[in-house]
């Protein structure tokens, strides 16, 4: 789910229970939140920092019976179930929270609109001095409203830990949640990353592991270059061998910042790079797999438009700036064409297959 503007998330729904596992206190909404202008723009705000975290990872339900999955498709399909499945969810969190060393917070459940598709959005807010609440009585019923001291926009201490989006299932779908847990960010593997949000409360898998990205970030990564820089093949080169320099030296990838040091002051260039990358479902940020890299990017492919094609060694491609047998310059002003030279070669049958 890729959002660029605050405007473009309509929240339909939300309301917001009380989790203060500390105390033993947890103070559940018996009704919606009232939506005032502000709160509006602190859940988009918050909603729109979240997904466009660094930190946000694609993830699977697992199991035959998921509690979480089960209320938030019943808060996609039903908007009578709103309140009752917002409380069930709220309760488990409440009981993955218990006994352990882990901050009390509110819990928000919004309900939201993006082109047309709606998806539920589960907020742990920490508790804080700059968000409190007001419990407001009516009928017998409590009502439970977020208040926002200054502004009403998050700052760095408002940043949300732990959130989840959850999307309508689609049982042949890559992913069920795209989850954010910044505590967890640092961890290296699946295990790991599956701590108690992620564990004891969604009851999630990573769906995109670090194999996957890194391939996929070296393919999607090469074939837009391809599609932009198609009439300058100095310039697609020169990006194609900072793809492979980069999944070779570097422990991760950061999108953004690949974007940054990759199209500098094309600001255009860089929106439309993250933006495709995240259409094929890889993640902001992940370790490279170096296995993958060691058994994969082994050697490169040269095609030409005169029938020749030539395969370089990723040892020999690295060292080609320094090689005397091999050189590829760009004299013309057609920038789609270039001269390759290759001399004082060794040719026998023997390299002939």
């Amino acid at each position: 789910m890729y959002i660029k503007n605050e405007e473009d998330i309509i929240i339909n729904n939300a309301i917001m229970h009380i989790l203060n596992n500390k105390e033993n206190i947890k103070i559940l909404s018996d009704m919606v939140m009232h939506l005032s202008d502000k709160t509006i723009r602190l859940l988009r705000r918050h909603i729109l920092n979240s997904l466009n975290s660094d930190n946000v990872r694609l993830a699977k339900f697992e199991g035959d019976v998921n509690v979480v999955q089960s209320h938030c498709q019943k808060l996609i399909d039903n908007e009578e179930c709103f309140i009752t499945s917002s409380i069930e969810i709220a309760n488990y969190l409440y009981d993955a929270m218990s006994g352990k060393n882990i901050k009390p917070a509110y819990l928000v459940v919004c309900k939201m609109t993006h082109q047309n598709n709606h998806n539920i959005a589960l907020l742990k807010l920490d508790f804080n001095e700059n968000l409190t609440s007001k419990i407001i009585e009516i009928d017998g019923k409590k009502r439970v409203d977020i208040v926002a001291h200054g502004t009403g926009i998050p700052n760095s201490k408002q940043k949300l830990q732990k959130c989840v989006f959850y999307k309508k299932y689609e049982a042949d779908s890559e992913y069920d949640i795209i989850l954010l847990d910044r505590q967890a960010s640092k961890y290296k593997d699946e295990a790991e990353v599956a701590d108690y949000f992620a564990k004891k409360f969604l009851h999630c898998r990573l769906a995109i592991t670090d194999r996957e990205n890194t391939r996929n970030f070296s393919t999607y990564a090469a074939l837009f270059i391809d599609d932009n820089f198609k009439d300058d093949l100095e310039k697609n080169n020169e990006l194609k061998e900072k793809v492979i320099s980069i999944l070779k030296a570097d422990e991760k990838i950061n999108l953004a910042s690949f974007a940054d040091t990759t199209f500098g002051d094309n600001e255009e260039m860089k929106e439309r790079f993250i933006e495709f990358m995240r259409r094929k479902t890889i993640d902001m940020e992940f370790d490279i797999d170096q296995n993958w890299v060691l058994e994969r990017i082994k050697r490169r492919k040269i095609t030409t438009d005169v029938g020749i094609i030539i395969f370089l060694n990723e040892t020999e491609s690295e060292e080609k700036s320094k090689n005397e047998n091999f050189d590829i310059t760009y004299p013309y002003k057609d920038k789609s064409r270039a001269n390759i030279l290759i001399k004082n070669v060794r040719y026998t049958d023997k390299y002939i297959k």
